[in-house]
């Protein structure tokens, strides 16, 4: 009993630890650089024994994809390619431990609890917000790099910060509220909460992505149909989907313009983006190594010369900008090779995520088919998340890989034993 006791007490402690650890450890919280540094030391103590305690599994799942695997793998080598060694060594390190913590989630905790989990972290990230803008508004309440307008970013460095993890806030308290069984009236309160902090940041990329999350939310209802209806109307809503997102694409001008306010460059960004293009397509294969190593070394600089609207300034310290844009900036770090590979695997994800809707109804996976696609939508303009190190975006895609590997191989496994008429444990589903 009192072995039990323990086990129990350990388990209700283990959740707040990973609790504390999403609230404290992504870059994109504003902490003091001192206490920063801090706690990426702790984090070491805490993702270790944290590891440990399920070891085996981890072991087991962190070899179930082989392209999530080999991005790493050339992230990693490219320390003796880099153009800054010692920025690829500390960004190394830091990726490691991102992905430990993924692959932590994914063994620790099955789909519906890593929804219950992150329910939990965005309420309380989207607490400490209101708190942070209404009580100290100097800190809640800053202007954006690109335009300088004021927006909300609440407990987070920028108002990009609060916008992407109210976006996935948003979504998650919208499904459990039309879907769920239990807190409906709580889930569309959070809902109204965190769509308010999305408005007021002032962020029209987390609004995008908001409503590109929204946006498929039908074809939630659409799997829950008889076979046959169900694959046809989702792989309608799929094709209408794209055909939409064409339309924006052929009108993308027009909308930033008439709709949003915005430059139709993007506030500077499509002149950046053909001059990192230039600049990376100098070492198209592998890039110049991962971390940013580009920023932090001459390469760089040539990239920002060859923008002819000046924006950074050759002036300004560069060393932790970034692309604004995530499929770029990881061509820039670990090339076209490490790029396409992380594509092949995130089209896997997708489907694997797809398939498992279709076949089980379950909420879960199609909220991280949601989280996904707002987490791109936001790094197509903004948020760099792809193999990005401390970047609570990465740990969740990571968990939803291994996830949904996991559980498709349980399908798999289930199936075949029905095929040959043997029975399969209980503890295996």
């Amino acid at each position: 009993m009192k072995v039990q006791s323990l086990g129990y007490i350990w388990r209700r402690i283990e959740v707040w630890i990973v609790i504390c650890l999403f609230l404290l450890l992504p870059n994109d919280i504003a902490l003091p650089q001192s206490l920063r540094t801090g706690i990426n030391a702790l984090a070491y103590i805490i993702v270790i024994p944290l590891i440990l305690g399920c070891w085996k599994r981890c072991l087991y799942l962190g070899t179930r994809d082989l392209t999530l695997i080999l991005p790493h793998i050339i992230a990693i080598s490219s320390i003796v390619w880099t153009v800054a060694p010692s920025t690829t060594s500390d960004s190394i390190r830091g990726l490691i431990r991102t992905t430990l913590i993924g692959i932590y989630l994914a063994a620790r905790y099955s789909p519906l609890e890593i929804t219950q989990l992150f329910a939990r972290i965005f309420t309380l990230a989207g607490f400490f917000s209101y708190i942070a803008i209404f009580l100290f508004p100097s800190h809640g309440i800053k202007p954006s790099n690109a335009d300088g307008v004021l927006g909300w970013a609440g407990i987070y460095t920028f108002k990009l910060g609060l916008g992407s993890a109210m976006s996935l806030a948003a979504i998650l308290a919208l499904l459990n509220t039309l879907h769920g069984k239990n807190n409906r009236l709580l889930s569309l309160i959070g809902f109204f909460l965190a769509v308010t902090l999305i408005i007021f940041s002032k962020s029209s990329t987390c609004i995008i992505a908001l409503v590109a999350g929204l946006f498929i939310l039908p074809l939630y209802s659409i799997s829950k149909q008889q076979y046959k209806f169900r694959v046809l109307m989702f792989m309608t809503g799929l094709l209408l989907s794209i055909a939409v997102a064409a339309l924006v694409a052929i009108n993308f001008e027009l909308i930033m313009v008439e709709v949003l306010g915005k430059e139709p460059t993007l506030t500077g960004r499509l002149p950046l983006w053909q001059a990192i293009i230039d600049q990376a397509s100098e070492r198209p294969w592998l890039g110049h190594g991962y971390g940013r190593a580009m920023w932090n070394s001459i390469y760089g600089l040539q990239a920002i010369r060859k923008n002819p609207l000046g924006w950074p300034s050759v002036n300004d310290d560069i060393s932790k900008f970034h692309s604004h844009n995530a499929f770029l900036e990881i061509f820039t770090q670990i090339g076209g090779i490490g790029l396409s590979l992380f594509l092949i695997n995130y089209v896997i994800v997708l489907w694997r995520l797809s398939s498992l809707v279709l076949s089980t109804k379950k909420a879960e996976y199609f909220w991280m088919i949601q989280s996904t696609i707002v987490m791109t939508v936001a790094g197509f303009t903004d948020g760099n998340w792809i193999l990005e190190a401390n970047q609570t975006a990465w740990m969740l895609y990571v968990s939803f890989c291994l996830s949904s590997a996991l559980q498709q191989e349980r399908i798999r496994k289930l199936f075949s034993h029905r095929k040959w008429g043997v029975g399969i444990p209980s503890h295996s589903l």
